[in-house]
């Protein structure tokens, strides 16, 4: 069987008519090229190479193939984010480049990530390390989207697991400055406001979601909730003003005696919200 291309220059310069990353393309070439049949292009890829096949057919028939090195164009990475797709060369030195873009194309299109399919495989972590060990080898990279579903359940677990561990907290933190807070006290303090700060913004983002009664277990339970953190935002404020006047005996029983019994409450309603439990009621 003949060679249809007798040089690895015309290969390279077929190459240049195709999308390398497409599979598999028909066209005629031009006239100086000497062919006046259909060529069915192909590239594949082989222990790291790129290689161009040429397939000659006439009638529907192929009379003859021959494959090529194509040169200066490596394997390429590609990174599906939803319905756009991201282009990096297999070096190692665009690895933080990558993973930046990735997370800036997360940011501008308010998606949240779950994980990574890395040709097939789902990675879970440690991603810069998994691509500094895999890089020539890796191809596709698909960028898995946290459904609806699954940041509603995520919050929820989230927001149980602080709470629970945060009610015990103040109690002991009230004490603290009812005694005399020391700069770990404060720190204390600070990491309660942030806890909060997050509570409030991760429930102002579910309670925007369209049909949240066909997500969430109980929807009436989850307005009590949302009634729990609203008390909570109006105390912040109170609890502000006492920092700023420094009057700890005043922390001390906002703490002690509006907040704890809000987070126990709080508490309390996200045991029906819980993903995996039947729908509750309370009794």
């Amino acid at each position: 069987m003949k060679s249809l291309v007798e040089s690895p220059s015309t290969a390279k310069y077929l190459s240049t008519l195709v999308d390398i990353n497409s599979k598999k393309y028909n066209f005629k070439p031009s006239r100086r090229d000497g062919f006046s049949c259909v060529l069915s292009i192909c590239f594949f890829k082989e222990n790291k190479k790129t290689f161009l096949m040429c397939n000659e057919i006439r009638k529907g028939k192929m009379i003859a193939y021959k494959a090529y090195t194509i040169e200066g164009r490596g394997q390429n990475m590609f990174i599906y984010i939803q319905d756009e797709v991201l282009e990096f060369d297999n070096d190692p030195k665009i690895i933080e480049k990558m993973l930046t873009t990735i997370n800036e194309r997360l940011d501008e299109k308010e998606l949240r990530f779950s994980n990574l399919i890395v040709d097939g495989i789902p990675i879970y972590g440690d991603f810069y390390n998994y691509f500094a060990e895999n890089i020539e080898e890796i191809n596709k990279v698909e960028v898995v989207l946290l459904t609806t579903t699954d940041l509603v359940n995520e919050s929820i677990i989230t927001a149980n697991d602080y709470i629970s561990n945060a009610i015990p907290l103040l109690t002991q933190l009230a004490e603290e400055f009812y005694q005399q807070p020391n700069k770990e006290t404060w720190t204390k303090l600070n990491d309660l406001f942030e806890g909060v700060q997050w509570i409030i913004e991760s429930l102002t983002q579910i309670d925007s979601i369209k049909n949240l009664s066909n997500t969430v277990n109980d929807y009436k339970i989850w307005n009590e909730y949302v009634q729990g953190v609203s008390k909570l935002s109006v105390i912040i404020p109170e609890l502000e003003s006492a920092i700023i006047g420094k009057d700890i005996i005043s922390i001390g029983d906002m703490l002690l005696y509006e907040i704890k019994p809000i987070f126990q409450g709080m508490f309390d309603k996200l045991q029906f919200l819980l993903p995996g439990l039947e729908d509750g009621s309370v009794s």
